[in-house]
């Protein structure tokens, strides 16, 4: 029950219930005064304090002992409940909070539920709790209001904290802090009577017969709130913080202004803009997120600097620069160097190149683009002058001016002036002068404008030219005019040298200098002897390697000549000795003057060569055909074996018997060549075919047999293979043929020469009996029938050795393996453990060993990958698929012959011995049971290893009896002395193609 105090209507309608809880005289003084009713008399406050006054007195005077607070809580005669007195700890309030249909609150005012917390320490429940309080409300500016709030619960459950809800929502405005002050608990004892019931009580809480408590104030969560507050943006396009206040929930917060990336500090750096603000509260396991703003920041307009400008008539003068602004925050300030400001706009500048910056009265700066002010260059006055090509001649001199005010006039003489600044000048010394429109004058700088000397061309001729068609150097020279030189003959091109090679005519010199100024000099003849002719000639060279003789010629020159091929080795007589090739004659005079003449080729016939080429014998004693060849040489041929009887044919017909042989060959011009030798080879023998072998029809099914070629030996080209069977069919035709039924085979080999057969019988299987397996059904219904000394409760993982559990319980045993539901792992788990059980009992057939089963199981386990069998599995699916495979072959087990004993109807004869017939496997022991010794006895259907051991019913190895190699049908036997301890062992056969197990009793 929540009753306000905070008005005067309060007061005045509140006195019946003051006067009900019979508060003491402070207390009613203190609450009399506070109160003012505006709407009331003076008169009327004055009686009622008056009256509260007088009651009291009376009271306190009649010693009747009652308790009054200033809140409604409960007055109890005969006892003092305020806090000194109100001590218990039994029931503690651990934790106060509001909650609603919403976790947060956004505005206005807000109904919620209190709910504390309460932890009862005591062993029994509390039949009723009731809580009186005044309420503070406290405002984010610090204000408060107080109510009252009273209500009553029940029950309280012992011994553990429960959350319990009050009848009485709470009213308050979204943002203000709540606490419980003043507080008076009360409670029940564990009695269950009428008068202790909430319901019986109803607004009469003081009928409670309290234990009681006066904790601390209790400061209540209420609902999460947000809230924002943000500073401001000074300057255009700057930032601020905004700060995000939450209150209630349950801290810490995070803040967020776009409601997904949240931070642990509440404030932001922000732009201008609207903002909302996110608060998440740390709630578990739903954080509540409440939502306050929009915050409007706003920004003021940009600030914008300008500038502008005035001219400078005159090189030197000034100007005025004038600064302005718009946008930002008034007054404005200027600078034309960021440092030094003012309030004018105006600044006295020369030329150059200056930026305006303003700046408003919150700092922010901002500058115009940067203006450049020019003014007029100063008046210079110049001059540039061409030069004197050749002597005598004239030049322009160019006046020229820069700066001042155009138009210009120019002066050579300061009287005379014109517009033009050309003026036609000979050689001497002038002096140019500008004028502007201003009527500015500059004067350049005196010019000396010069001329060359008188240009003349001369020539020089070298030694005289010794040989036709040699040259000589004619060397020009040049006095005068303007270096550098260029020179040419006759008609030809200019060029910087003055030496010409020529040969024999007649040449004029002409020169021309750096100004185009020319002259020319007197023709000058140049003389040369006749030319040197070489010429050649050659015979011709019969056979390759052979010889001839070149014989060289010379007219024209000088004589004597010298002939030479190689142009380093001379002689006087023109014939040489060659070979063939290609030469040149060269001829020197007695002026060492020299020719060649066009080069000579000699030719001569090709190489001759010999060849051959024999053919193969394919047959032992037959012949083939040797083939002999030329090229080469000049034809045309003839062949011969022995040199001496020749043919034109150049085939012969051979044999191994006179082999080798060597080819002679002669062309037309009797050259011979020879070639060999030439091995004739013929196979040593004929085609032999080896003994042909076969494999019988095994237990594992009618198409089980196979034939086998014997060895080929002295095989000619391709050799074939076609085995028919004794209806004439053909089933295969390579060396091997595999799934074969029982019957008769003929093998038919041929080369490229010879045919070969041979005949083998595959005989039918006997004594077969079916591989067997029962399911991990049977094995989990029938325990009695588990053998290899397992038991249901054994270790899965101990028994296979596994430490790589894969998922499976480290406890899981081998009953339960059998009882696993579910795939993969689970499921090998299953498939194996009756993989087992099967390969332990002696009367099922199964295909698998113990050991290789164990070992399987454990590396799939282990490594995810093993082989079974020599077949590879790289799964635990793979496996386990195999293992139900062999599982449900069919199980021979029932009741009689489920239980391994001494002596079974499958596994024991009347004659005490034990014997197990096999896929391809008899095995047997006697007697059994035994004392001294026994006897295991076996044979094998088809040849290959085995290994012969005795177990225990653990599984382990106890007696290696024999490891080694059996033939097929052959029976082996083999002595068990009695050093073994009394008890029952297995007696395990394994071939590589299957296990065998018999059981073996020991008496001592």
């Amino acid at each position: 029950m929540v009753t306000s105090i905070s008005g005067l209507e309060s007061l005045c309608d509140f006195v019946p219930e003051i006067l009900k809880s019979i508060p003491t005289l402070n207390q009613i003084k203190i609450m009399v005064n506070s109160y003012n009713c505006s709407v009331a008399t003076e008169n009327f406050q004055n009686f009622w304090r008056y009256v509260l006054t007088v009651m009291t007195f009376f009271l306190f005077a009649g010693n009747v002992f009652a308790q009054t607070v200033s809140h409604p809580r409960c007055t109890k005669p005969n006892g003092d409940l305020d806090p000194p007195h109100c001590v218990s700890q039994d029931l503690q309030v651990t934790k106060a909070f509001l909650t609603a249909d919403q976790c947060s609150c956004t505005s206005g005012q807000v109904t919620a539920d209190l709910n504390f917390n309460l932890f009862n320490k005591t062993g029994s429940t509390r039949t009723s709790f009731a809580v009186f309080a005044i309420l503070v409300k406290t405002n984010p500016d610090g204000s408060t209001q107080e109510v009252y709030f009273k209500d009553c619960v029940s029950p309280v459950p012992p011994g553990e904290t429960s959350t319990i809800t009050f009848n009485d929502a709470i009213t308050y405005t979204c943002g203000q802090t709540l606490t419980l002050t003043d507080v008076y608990l009360a409670w029940t004892d564990a009695s269950t009577g009428d008068n202790r019931q909430c319901t019986e009580l109803k607004d009469n809480f003081c009928n409670i017969d309290p234990k009681c408590g006066r904790p601390a104030d209790i400061v209540i969560i209420p609902l999460l709130s947000a809230n924002a507050t943000a500073g401001t943006i000074n300057c255009h396009g700057g930032t601020t913080t905004l700060n995000a206040v939450a209150s209630g929930g349950v801290g810490p917060y995070q803040y967020s202004i776009d409601g997904v990336n949240y931070q642990s500090s509440p404030n932001f750096t922000v732009e201008e803009g609207s903002y909302s603000v996110y608060v998440k509260d740390s709630q578990s396991p739903n954080p509540c997120v409440a939502t306050g703003g929009p915050v409007i920041i706003s920004e003021p307009a940009e600030l914008v600097a300008g500038r502008s400008a005035g001219t400078i008539s005159c090189h030197g003068e000034t100007t005025t620069l004038t600064g302005s602004a718009s946008g930002g925050t008034g007054a404005y300030q200027y600078s034309l160097n960021g440092t030094t400001w003012q309030s004018s706009s105006n600044f006295t500048v020369t030329a150059g190149t200056y930026t305006v910056q303003v700046k408003d009265a919150n700092n922010c700066i901002d500058a115009a683009d940067p203006i450049t002010i020019g003014q007029p260059d100063a008046l210079v006055a110049g001059r540039s002058a061409g030069t004197i090509a050749c002597r005598g001649g004239t030049t322009t001199l160019t006046g020229s001016a820069t700066g001042g005010t155009g138009a210009y006039q120019y002066s050579i003489n300061g009287t005379t002036w014109q517009n033009d600044p050309n003026f036609t000048v000979a050689a001497g010394t002038y002096t140019i002068h500008v004028k502007d429109a201003n009527n500015c004058i500059d004067a350049a700088d005196p010019i000396t404008i010069s001329q060359p000397d008188a240009l003349v061309a001369n020539g020089v001729v070298g030694a005289p030219i010794t040989c036709h068609g040699g040259t000589t150097t004619l060397t020009a020279s040049a006095t005068g005019g303007t270096a550098p030189y260029r020179f040419k003959l006759n008609d030809g091109e200019y060029q910087s040298s003055p030496s010409f090679t020529v040969g024999a005519g007649t040449y004029t010199i002409h020169v021309i200098d750096a100004n185009n100024c020319t002259d020319a000099s007197d023709p000058i003849p140049i003389t040369a002897p006749d030319v040197v002719v070489a010429g050649r000639s050659a015979g011709t060279i019969a056979c390759f390697g052979g010889t001839t003789t070149l014989t060289g010629s010379a007219s024209g020159g000088t004589g004597p000549y010298q002939y030479s091929i190689n142009g380093t080795d001379w002689q006087p007589d023109p014939n040489f000795t060659v070979s063939a090739g290609t030469y040149t004659i060269q001829v020197k005079d007695a002026n060492n003057c020299r020719d060649a003449a066009d080069p000579i080729t000699i030719g001569q016939p090709a190489e001759l060569v010999a060849g051959g080429r024999a053919g193969t014998i394919s047959c032992f004693g037959g012949s083939t055909t040797l083939t002999a060849s030329a090229m080469g040489g000049t034809g045309p041929y003839q062949y011969s074996l022995d040199g001496v009887n020749w043919q034109s044919s150049a085939t012969f017909t051979v044999n191994a018997a006179r082999s080798p042989y060597t080819v002679h060959v002669k062309d037309a011009n009797d050259c011979r060549d020879t070639f060999g030798p030439i091995a004739v080879t013929q196979p040593n023998s004929s085609l032999q075919l080896g003994p042909c072998s076969k494999t019988d029809v095994t237990c594992d099914g009618p198409n089980t047999g196979s034939v086998t070629a014997g060895t080929v030996t002295n095989a000619v080209g391709n050799v074939s293979y076609s085995w028919i069977n004794s209806a004439g069919m053909v089933v295969g035709n390579s060396p091997t043929v595999s799934n074969l039924p029982a019957g008769t085979y003929t093998l038919t080999v041929r080369d490229d020469c010879f045919t070969r057969t041979c005949t083998v019988i595959i005989n039918p299987a006997t004594n077969c009996i079916p591989l067997q397996g029962c399911t991990p059904g049977y094995w989990k219904n029938h325990p009695e029938a588990w053998g290899c000394g397992y038991a249901p409760f054994n270790n899965f993982l101990t028994t296979f050795g596994i430490s790589n559990r894969r998922g499976l319980n480290q406890s899981l045993t081998l009953a339960g393996a059998l009882d696993l539901g579910g795939g993969n792992y689970n499921a090998l788990a299953r498939a194996s453990t009756a993989a087992l059980l099967n390969a332990c009992h002696p009367v099922v057939n199964y295909p698998y060993s113990t050991d290789d089963i164990l070992r399987a199981v454990r590396e799939m386990f282990m490594n995810g990958t093993t082989t079974l069998n020599g077949v590879t599995y790289t799964s635990a699916e793979a496996l386990k698929n195999e293992l139900d495979r062999a599982n449900n072959l069919g199980c021979p087990l029932n009741n009689q012959n489920a239980v391994i004993r001494s002596t079974s109807s499958s596994s024991v004869v009347a004659s005490g011995k034990t014997s197990a017939v096999g896929q391809g496997i008899e095995l047997s022991a006697y007697p059994n049971p035994y004392t001294e010794s026994a006897t295991i006895n076996f044979t094998l259907r088809e040849a290959g290893a085995y290994t012969l051991e005795i177990h225990d019913m653990n599984g382990r190895v106890v007696k290696k009896v024999s490891v080694g190699k059996a033939e097929a049908g052959r029976s082996y036997s083999f002595n068990l002395d009695g050093s073994l301890p009394s008890g029952i062992y297995i007696a395990r056969l394994k071939t590589g193609k299957t296990t065998k197990v018999i059981r073996l009793m020991h008496r001592k």
